[in-house]
């Protein structure tokens, strides 16, 4: 009796070995007919579409455009980030002079950065130019202007050498420069020092 329950626990051993082994057969089956339709789906290429438009607008869940990117007049693509009340707080052009412009909301002050032919820089504004940082012909400058955008303060580092220069609103200049010291007066040197 005991020879017969081992011959059904090998028999049934047997049946649930080849059955896994169906499953697994039926699975890999199932996986390799699928492959090629998988792989027919996953190589073809989405088509390419093409949007065209002279302006793009970016608008907001009451309607005001909050952003607008277009072509200038002069062929330069502009991009601008408005304000709720379409005022632009950034600006970004590109082409032969490419600028990014900087505004507080709802004041004066903004950050200008361009690089235009001969010179590139930083400035800064509130009604009129405050600061600028410059690189003009090779040539690194800081200037600082007063409330009314007149320069009182340039260094600059040129071939020659380092020139300060400092002005005031009564038409006198003083510097001092690889030649030396000097004053003067409505552009007319008074007076200078080795």
């Amino acid at each position: 009796m005991q020879s017969s329950t081992l011959d059904v626990q090998s028999l049934v051993a047997r049946v649930e070995r080849l059955e896994r082994q169906n499953r697994l057969f039926k699975r890999l089956e199932l996986f390799l007919l699928l492959s090629p339709a998988i792989l027919i789906v996953m190589a073809q290429a989405r088509p390419r579409r093409t949007v065209q438009a002279d302006e793009f607008q970016l608008i907001d869940a009451s309607g005001s455009v909050r952003a607008r990117l277009s072509m200038e007049a002069a062929g330069r693509p502009t991009l601008n980030l408005l304000d709720e009340k379409g005022i632009p707080v950034v600006s970004l052009a590109a082409g032969d002079d490419p600028f990014l412009v900087l505004k507080r909301a709802g004041g004066k002050e903004e950050v200008a950065l361009g690089a235009y032919k001969g010179s590139y820089g930083l400035g800064l504004y509130d009604k009129k130019i405050r600061a600028g940082l410059t690189v003009q012909n090779g040539a690194p400058g800081l200037d600082l202007f007063d409330e009314v955008g007149d320069e009182r303060a340039k260094l600059l580092l040129n071939d020659v050498g380092p020139l300060l220069e400092l002005s005031n609103r009564g038409g006198f200049t003083s510097g001092a420069g690889p030649a030396g010291f000097f004053l003067a007066q409505e552009g007319k040197v008074c007076w200078s020092a080795p």
